[in-house]
């Protein structure tokens, strides 16, 4: 997990998979982690099977809570307890949410909404929290688009988590109940949730987003660029969106005070990968210097294929820009990117030595403002360590492709190393924030690129204000 303080650009996870099977988090190169998805310091992330046995993230999330809670019933342990003990409930807002009366479609049906909380109630033990988290409140139940979303929270007087749920439109209290998709050990003020990908066990695509703030908050929502023009949400406190963009912001008004206005995007995401046809994994591979890994150039592809969730639009496919091996090994490894409003966002992708299989923990990304399809650009990514994510030595080179050398120069403007190149590409060690240089085969230089540059990460997408 990566603290709030080096979030300022952003780049891949080393866990980039595993989080992606559901959710593309924060990870670690420069020294943020790339992620589709949230970025909380403070909460852990759980990762849970839902009943279909598909993969499902748990990540840092958000909780709204309902006066519609049911006391649990179930014996002590006799030994010390493990699991999730949840997360201080700090905020009045929050003990606010857990005091307000439950929002969504279904939120009149108080049959259906005991009945759902009974039935969390009992599937409590899957998610491995503590026992004296002994009271079930449903925050928000109704029916977005083709799904039925639940939002729920498992507390006591002093702490409390937070649970997502979702299934197939109409489905019953103890269906929904048993489709865990995220779990989260925090509650806070303002739940946003985000799911995209295949819903449970069907085979079309959805995507939805649901804000659930305090009883008695308004939410407006704007759309412009500038997102001035503001609109009231004909929902009050709580918004559900079954096709959320990335230009969407919403804004909290509690009591006369605005406590949240940023993008629209879950602090909580369950984002599964997209699948890619060999048509469309053909085509970003068309281009691609040196040889590229099919299976791991497919994983590379579908992870980039996911929905953004730093704000920024998709503006084109995703493509294998390089395949080749780490320095040291025969590892095989991918460089794949895709474009978004301002730049790309870039996924190294490697596999440990495992070739054919989706290595869940070898990857990671960042953004960049080079123009990756000028071929008279040079672009340069620093390897990351395996063990813990920090940066290494070694930096993978991408040169135009008349390029014989790469030359590193150091900060105090010496030649530190050089290394030739095929193609333009090629690995060399490089210092901190070197400046490299490629020349064609006459010793002219081409093109230069800055590493390690902060200015040359996008922005992510942060709230104007988030103070509760």
């Amino acid at each position: 997990m990566v603290d709030d303080d080096v979030l300022d650009g952003d780049v891949f996870g080393a866990d980039v998979h595993r989080a992606f099977a559901a959710v593309l988090t924060n990870a670690r190169m420069e020294p943020d982690p790339y992620g589709r998805m949230v970025r909380r310091a403070r909460t852990r992330r759980l990762v849970r099977r839902a009943a279909t046995g598909g993969l499902v993230a748990a990540l840092a999330t958000t909780a709204v809570a309902v006066s519609l809670t049911v006391p649990g019933d179930r014996p002590e342990p006799a030994g010390p307890q493990t699991g999730t003990p949840g997360m201080a409930i700090d905020s009045d807002w929050a003990r606010r949410l857990i005091a307000s009366p439950p929002r969504g479609s279904l939120s009149g049906d108080t049959a259906y909404m005991r009945a759902l909380a009974k039935a969390v109630d009992r599937r409590r033990h899957s998610w491995n929290v503590w026992s004296d988290l002994d009271q079930v409140s449903i925050l928000y139940a109704g029916d977005v688009g083709t799904s039925r979303v639940a939002l729920v929270a498992l507390h006591n007087r002093e702490r409390a988590i937070a649970v997502w749920l979702g299934a197939p439109r109409a489905a019953s209290a103890d269906t929904l109940a048993a489709q865990s998709l995220i779990v989260s050990d925090r509650l806070e003020p303002f739940e946003r949730g985000t799911y995209s990908g295949l819903p449970y066990h069907d085979t079309q695509d959805i995507t939805y987003l649901v804000g659930v703030a305090p009883a008695g908050c308004v939410i407006d929502t704007a759309s412009d660029a500038q997102h001035q023009q503001w609109r009231p949400t004909s929902t009050g406190s709580y918004v559900a969106q079954t096709q959320p963009t990335t230009a969407d912001w919403w804004r909290v008004t509690c009591d006369g005070t605005v406590h949240y206005q940023g993008p629209a995007k879950g602090t909580s995401s369950m984002i599964s990968l997209p699948q890619v046809s060999d048509t469309q994994l053909d085509a970003a591979l068309a281009g691609a210097r040196g040889t590229a890994d099919r299976s791991i150039a497919r994983y590379a592809t579908r992870t980039l294929a996911a929905p953004d969730q730093h704000g920024r639009q998709t503006t084109g496919t995703p493509r294998v820009l390089w395949g080749g091996t780490t320095p040291g090994s025969n590892d095989p490894a991918v460089l794949a990117a895709v474009p978004v409003t301002g730049g790309w966002e870039v996924l190294f992708d490697y596999s440990n030595g495992q070739a054919g299989t989706n290595d869940l923990q070898s990857a990671f990304g960042v953004s960049t403002r080079v123009a990756l399809d000028d071929p008279s650009s040079l672009y340069a990514l620093r390897l990351a360590n395996r063990t813990n994510s920090d940066p290494s030595g070694n930096v993978l080179v991408l040169a135009p492709r008349q390029a014989a050398t790469v030359v590193s120069i150091a900060s105090d403007g010496k030649e530190e190393s050089r290394a030739t190149l095929t193609q333009g590409t090629g690995w060399i060690v490089a210092s901190n924030s070197a400046v490299l240089r490629a020349l064609d085969s006459s010793g002219r230089q081409i093109a230069s690129y800055q590493l390690d540059s902060k200015s040359d990460l996008l922005p992510v997408a942060r709230p104007a204000i988030d103070t509760w």
